[in-house]
């Protein structure tokens, strides 16, 4: 890999760990409606000001359907991140999301579009035996918090594993942008309205601002970033959601004091051995540019 490519490979999986890392303590000492709402926002204007600086010309005649399926899609797995995270902390609930190529591949499967190979298989039942040892191996006794919490988080990653490229192929071909930007502002005022039923931990005014600050310089950084990424090979480009997972879930740890049980941890090993084993079923879930 040349040295471009081992910049963008660390910057982009830096980025996916401070990322989910960021939007835990959103969730926290924002709520997990208002932190959403304020990430999608965020999305939304940072996708507008990059394409105006990049000199494209928007034109804003729109398909409502594809606005409304993109909206479902976005509002719907950051409420149940955030709602996740909110609740078991990043470390749990990137191990649980590190599950959505397990559930992309059991969509492919449902609908006839991929073949069971001995490959896929032992993938689909690492992944699943290490979402058991995540969801069923706290450190003390489990709290309904804590189960809703990973339900939460399960059913984010089911609900994009198996619709998540169904409804972004409805999305991503015309018009990509204008759709894409109509889509989130759709997603954020639906999440903002999550708000009063899902009240902070308690924080100051002005983090509502700086967090919205924070999230338009990331995005735009990692729309900047995902340019340099097209030039990383495949094999390391499926790797990289493996790598965020772990950042983030040392970054819950170390920083954020989340504790992690070892059978939990020997789950989150399983989940990413899967992983790497279902490879196409991520990458198909990934942007055209990192597909080789």
């Amino acid at each position: 890999m040349s040295l471009r490519g081992v910049l963008a490979y660390s910057g982009v999986a830096a980025f996916c760990g401070l990322l989910l890392l960021g939007m835990t303590v959103g969730a926290r000492e924002l709520g997990a409606g208002t932190a959403a709402g304020v990430l999608t926002l965020a999305a939304a204007l940072g996708l507008f000001a990059f394409a105006r600086f990049a000199g494209r010309r928007l034109v804003w005649r729109l398909d409502w359907a594809k606005v409304i399926a993109g909206a479902v899609l976005a509002g719907a797995a950051l409420a149940g991140t955030m709602l996740a995270m909110a609740r078991i902390g990043v470390a749990l609930t990137a191990f649980v999301l590190s599950t959505i190529p397990v559930f992309a591949c059991l969509g492919a499967q449902m609908r006839g579009r991929a073949r069971l190979t001995g490959l896929t298989a032992l993938g689909l039942g690492l992944g699943i035996l290490g979402l058991f040892l995540v969801a069923a191996a706290p450190i003390g006794d489990p709290s309904w918090r804590f189960i809703a919490g990973v339900l939460y988080a399960v059913t984010t990653a089911v609900g994009v594993g198996v619709s998540g490229r169904w409804l972004t192929s409805r999305v991503e071909h015309d018009r990509a942008v204008e759709h894409g930007v109509a889509s989130l502002l759709v997603a954020a005022a639906g999440l903002f309205c999550l708000a009063p039923f899902t009240p902070p931990a308690g924080s100051p005014w002005w983090t509502i601002p700086l967090a919205g600050l924070g999230a338009v310089c990331g995005l735009i950084l990692l729309v900047a970033m995902s340019e340099v990424a097209g030039s990383l090979p495949r094999v390391a480009t499926a790797t990289l959601p493996g790598v965020g997972t772990v950042l983030a879930a040392l970054g819950g740890v170390l920083v954020l004091g989340e504790q992690v049980s070892p059978v939990e941890w020997l789950g989150a090993v399983l989940i990413l051995a899967g992983m790497a084993l279902l490879s196409e079923p991520l990458l198909s879930l990934l942007p055209s540019s990192g597909r080789r």
